[in-house]
């Protein structure tokens, strides 16, 4: 299947059938998990970190694929990256932005509780001007992270220096991490050294660009019992990491990562065009659905504490009411605003 809309691409035998791996189900089945992490039971709280490490590893493979096969080969290419990038994420944000905001003239006391509670869980304060920004969509700081690694991706394809600067920076800080032990788990500056923050997603998006530069190179596939065996550890380290370990967010986090990375590894593997229609429409749809409950299925738990002030929050039936509230939500975003956006992002590709 080739792209004719794109001679240019033709002419240099770039592939243009889409990023090669099947991502739409797992990206779905994360950003279920960083729900489950902020609404549900409390011994869960640490699921969120785990999804949100996979996304940042997933973030920084797939940027390097298109800037490799759309962008970095072609005249202002990174300026169109840039472009793209920036709708990939704003639109429905600040959409985002708008819905939380109404949220603020939901009755007093229960919109009070609900944003003092988000702002609790990631240490911040709302009344100052830029903290309440955040504290509206209080993933706010991962998708910043994002941005600030896509705008150096460009740099690392291009200079193996860069490269090699960047790979020692990410091991050097997790050499740091693991010299300062381990914290109590409700540590607010152990968050800050380890998970929140540029330094400490360094680690992630630097295996997510090994990830890429191994495959380009034709690495060794990764064999289907060994992703399989990943993924159930991985729910395993989910189940039992509190119990077991006493502090998930230290070693079993790194080893949620590393589990992740091969689970991404091998995905990337798979050809959608391989799948049947079924289930590659399924992917789709699950992949159109993520990146909309990543970003509103906070300010939909604050409208469910809204209109049920006295369902518990960080119970098992918030966390299920507020998948409930999540996902038709995500499904008005992507319809009203991502859909007729990406159709405007293809068409300012190379």
């Amino acid at each position: 299947m080739v792209d004719t809309a794109h001679p240019e691409r033709m002419k240099a035998g770039i592939p243009t059938t889409g990023i090669f791996g099947v991502f739409g189900i797992y990206r779905y089945f994360l950003a279920t998990l960083v729900l489950a992490g902020h609404t549900g039971p409390l011994p869960l709280a640490f699921a969120a970190t785990y999804a949100v490490r996979a996304f940042f590893v997933l973030s920084g493979y797939v940027v390097c694929y298109i800037l490799r096969h759309d962008y970095l080969r072609f005249k202002r290419g990174t300026l169109k990256y840039a472009a793209n990038r920036a709708l990939r994420i704003l639109p429905a944000y600040l959409l985002t932005c708008g819905l939380s905001l109404c949220l603020v003239y939901g009755p007093r006391e229960q919109t009070l509780e609900i944003f003092d509670w988000f702002g609790s869980f990631k240490g911040i304060s709302p009344p100052p001007m830029l903290a309440w920004l955040i504290t509206l969509v209080p993933i706010s700081w991962s998708l910043g992270t994002e941005a600030f690694y896509w705008a150096l991706m460009p740099v690392m394809l291009k200079s193996v220096w860069a490269r090699c600067g960047f790979i020692l920076f990410a091991l050097s800080y997790t050499v740091y991490v693991f010299s300062r032990g381990s914290f109590p788990p409700d540590s607010l500056e152990y968050l800050k050294i380890s998970y929140l923050g540029l330094s400490p997603s360094a680690l992630p998006f630097c295996l997510g660009m090994l990830l890429f530069l191994h495959k380009e190179k034709g690495g060794r596939p990764i064999p289907c019992l060994l992703a399989i065996a990943c993924m159930v550890l991985f729910l395993g380290l989910i189940a039992c990491a509190w119990s077991v370990f006493g502090n998930p967010f230290f070693i079993p986090a790194f080893a949620a990562l590393g589990l992740s990375t091969v689970i991404i590894a091998w995905l990337s593997q798979r050809d959608q065009d391989r799948l049947s229609r079924r289930m590659q429409k399924l992917d789709r749809f699950c992949g159109n659905l993520a990146y909309p409950v990543f970003l509103i299925h906070l300010p939909m738990a604050a409208l469910l504490h809204i209109l049920l002030p006295s369902l518990a929050l960080n119970s098992f039936a918030f966390m299920v009411l507020t998948l409930c509230l999540a996902n038709p939500a995500a499904l008005l975003i992507h319809y009203s605003v991502q859909a007729p956006v990406d159709r405007l992002r293809h068409r300012i590709k190379c």
